[in-house]
């Protein structure tokens, strides 16, 4: 929604421009009403004025972060980085997490993962998913049918109903180990589950009932996700799944949507190469030799700047058209999601 309370909010005049106001799809195709503004955007001690659109109305759907680039493009234009690459990375982790703009990714020539440049989101061609029993949970009967989509915007990992109930059978994997399965719990209408200290000793065991999930790419490719990543601990001893039917307003004419958000993210940094269309996956650095920028003049060949997300609440406004890449990682989760596991 537009932050009524900045005071250096400004709005498009609606009378006197006919594209003030316009409408925003969804991914799942329902419209709602954004509004042309301009509102100034502190970095360290720079102040930097960016035009975007922000929501006129409240919506139920997944906004997502999307493959519009303009918000990095201002900054590189700003503060004139020297990467090889466009390129900037997200950490995400429990307790906060870090956005980083001009870092190199190490290794350009590392086989990972393609987006699709001409995509609205950071659209990837996921070939299919396997667990770590060998059976396939995901495998698409027609690429064309699904969008599949890596989105720091939900705080779940988002999918259809058939895909949901492909993946939950995962779980069954607890009743053949010695310890038996954790006890089931329902928080908020999330499937969740008790670590019993006693029962399971150090967290490693109890996460070890849980199955090991391979993504795997159409260029070979493999990301693993395991247990510790994406279970949600909203509550002492109390770890929920990440997967959410999102299913509704469903049309023939839009494709299945699975949002890989940020439980899919969570403990690894993602590099998201603008100039070649790839994002790269890491685990991150204890140390990195990192700079907080305090003024343009600061900046030289091998600077770069990071943001620690947890202090920049404020701008989560920036929607669509500059910050949409980050603006999920700003903001809790949204009404349809239940409760934010980041918070």
């Amino acid at each position: 929604m537009c932050n009524n309370k900045s005071m250096t909010l400004e709005k498009c005049n609606e009378v006197e421009d006919l594209q003030c106001q316009k409408l925003l799809t969804t991914y799942d195709g329902e419209s709602i009403r954004t509004i042309n503004v301009s509102d100034i955007i502190k970095i360290g001690e720079n102040n930097i004025k960016f035009d975007f659109e922000c929501i006129l109305d409240s919506g139920s759907q997944l906004l997502g972060m999307g493959n519009q680039n303009s918000f990095i493009d201002v900054l590189y234009k700003k503060f004139q980085f020297k990467s090889q690459h466009k390129i900037f990375s997200i950490l995400l982790k429990n307790e906060n997490g870090k956005l980083t703009i001009g870092q190199d990714y190490p290794n350009y020539d590392e086989i990972t993962i393609p987006f699709d440049k001409h995509s609205k989101y950071y659209q990837i061609d996921l070939a299919t998913v396997t667990d770590d029993e060998n059976n396939v949970v995901f495998q698409p009967n027609q690429f064309e049918n699904y969008q599949i989509i890596v989105d720091t915007g939900s705080t779940l990992i988002n999918m259809d109903s058939e895909t949901l109930q492909s993946f939950q059978k995962s779980f069954a994997k607890c009743q053949q180990d010695i310890r038996g399965c954790p006890q089931e719990l329902n928080y908020d209408g999330y499937q969740c589950y008790y670590y019993d200290r006693i029962r399971y000793g150090y967290i490693s065991n109890f996460y070890e009932t849980f199955p090991e999930f391979s993504f795997n790419f159409q260029n070979g490719y493999q990301y693993k996700l395991n247990a510790k990543d994406y279970l949600l601990n909203p509550q002492q001893d109390l770890y929920c799944l990440p997967f959410f039917d999102h299913t509704r307003n469903y049309e023939p004419k839009f494709q299945k949507t699975i949002l890989l958000g940020q439980p899919f993210m969570n403990n690894k940094e993602f590099y998201f190469d603008l100039t070649d269309s790839k994002i790269f996956i890491k685990n991150p650095e204890a140390k990195q030799n990192t700079l907080q920028i305090r003024n343009l003049s600061d900046i030289v060949q091998n600077y770069y700047i990071y943001v620690e997300i947890g202090l920049l609440i404020g701008i989560y406004l920036f929607y669509r058209k500059y910050s949409v890449q980050i603006r999920g990682i700003f903001r809790s989760a949204r009404t349809n999601q239940g409760f934010n596991p980041y918070a």
